[in-house]
């Protein structure tokens, strides 16, 4: 088994992390939310899904981080 100890985050890769993390648990906040009003509620959905798909620009569509 790897020792973790051996894993070091750069500042800004932490930052960076953090960043990333911080954004899409807001999105998918915005969308859970959406879900529990009433009403057609379709441009509010393809507005955040768009964020969303900025972001995956912006973070990366390939990249999955582990944090301890």
């Amino acid at each position: 088994m790897a020792d973790h100890d051996d894993v070091v985050l750069t500042e800004r890769d932490h930052k960076r992390l953090l960043e990333s993390r911080n954004a899409f648990a807001s999105t998918l906040a915005a969308l859970v939310e959406l879900e529990g009003k009433e009403g057609d509620q379709t441009a509010e959905r393809k507005r955040i899904l768009a964020i969303a798909d900025r972001q995956l620009d912006l973070y990366g569509k390939h990249q999955a981080f582990v944090y301890f």
